[in-house]
């Protein structure tokens, strides 16, 4: 099973150089199956560029809607196979006492908001609606009611023996505590129970989520505390912007720790060191707040691209905790998978904690930049990583 992410957005798209690295898009997923069939999983305006980079021979797709809220269908009239007489289309989504599927999805594409209507397209379009378990090839789709404002789905998808869960606009705490209730009380527990993956809703921080209980969203402890519950292996939050990222990163240049800049940077500058080249960003959260990050991006383009540059922050208060060690393990691994051959960093205002974390990874010190930062030396570390399997490293 191959999974690609086309939109990420929640709401409204957000094109623009603060959001280059994940996109502006809203929701859309890509899925494809073992047998090579495609799954698409809502139609936000994502859908348009997976439309745009599929083959051009006949294909059948399977589109699996989660709710009909302009942010999951908003992309679907701009769908190139919807406008191929050879494609064969299945639209699945939440049935509703109040109108058929396609009725419903006729209000869209239809005047005044659509100069084309349902009926015209060329293609053959059918609507279904959803039922508690099917097949698409040979992968079995389970679909459950979630907790969200309106009928909504969540999905889960179960494939030559790899399976991902598919939940992104969800409230399953609605004010009570995750941790407390029996699971089967807990709102899309079944569906994402010992997945490989989850990708999940991360609308709102912590501090904002009373003031938006009964919304049909998630805190961000709240999905934490339901992808701990599910035990799922791998999970994806969907987050709006990098906020809680800049304030951390500031927070420790201000102190003088750990990073080479003498002020804080401004937000497109930070965007600019940390996200924007980068092939790969991870947070380490606890308790519903970031308190630890890295990035992975080629040392130099070209030639010397087979190697990784990492770095890595950790606030304060949570060092000598473990936080640093599960960030550093992940990297490696997820280096691993994206193909990198080793990895190296400059190191400064190192303390004997980092020293003895690296070297126990396996990295060596292969020299010195001497008085790189306010007469301090930096230390350049590098490891090999032909001896990790991308299932290797804990998460």
């Amino acid at each position: 099973m191959r999974v690609d992410l086309w939109g990420t957005r929640g709401s409204i798209p957000s094109p623009g150089p603060e959001t280059i690295r994940y996109g502006g898009n809203t929701s859309c997923v890509g899925v494809t199956l073992a047998d090579g069939s495609l799954v698409v999983l809502d139609a936000g305006t994502g859908i348009r560029g997976l439309g745009l980079a599929l083959p051009t021979e006949p294909t059948r797709i399977h589109l699996l809607l989660t709710h009909l809220h302009l942010d999951h269908i908003q992309g679907l009239a701009f769908f190139a196979p919807l406008f191929r007489p050879d494609a064969e289309v299945v639209i699945w989504g939440p049935a509703s006492p109040e109108a058929s599927l396609r009725d419903r999805i006729a209000r869209y594409i239809s005047a005044p908001l659509s100069p084309v209507e349902v009926r015209e397209l060329p293609c053959d379009v059918s609507f279904r609606a959803s039922p508690q378990e099917w097949e698409i090839g040979g992968a079995r789709i389970t679909a459950t009611a979630v907790a969200h404002r309106g009928p909504t789905l969540g999905y889960r998808i179960d494939d030559a023996g790899s399976s991902l869960a598919y939940i992104p606009d969800h409230e399953p705490a609605l004010g009570a505590d995750l941790e407390q209730l029996e699971p089967e009380w807990i709102s899309g527990f079944a569906l994402a129970q010992g997945t490989d993956l989850l990708i999940h809703d991360g609308q709102y921080a912590d501090e904002e989520y009373d003031a938006h209980l009964g919304w049909g969203h998630s805190a961000l402890s709240h999905s934490l505390a339901f992808a701990a519950r599910a035990e799922v292996g791998e999970f994806l939050q969907a987050i709006d912007d990098h906020d809680d990222l800049y304030t951390a990163f500031s927070r420790i240049v201000g102190a003088g720790e750990g990073f080479p800049q003498a002020a804080p940077l401004t937000r497109e500058d930070f965007d600019e060191y940390f996200i924007r080249h980068s092939t790969a960003v991870s947070v380490a959260c606890f308790g519903g707040y970031l308190v630890g990050a890295s990035y992975i991006k080629p040392n130099f383009v070209g030639r010397a691209a087979h190697i990784a540059n990492a770095g890595y922050f950790v606030s304060a208060p949570y060092r000598g905790t473990g936080v640093g060690r599960a960030l550093v393990e992940h990297s490696l691994r997820e280096a691993r998978r994206l193909g990198f051959d080793a990895m190296m960093f400059n190191l400064v205002f190192e303390s004997n904690q980092a020293r003895a974390l690296y070297r126990e990874l396996g990295f060596e010190e292969l020299g010195r930049v001497p008085k790189a930062v306010d007469g301090e030396d930096a230390v350049i570390y590098w490891r090999s990583l032909e001896d990790i399997e991308p299932g290797e490293v804990d998460r």
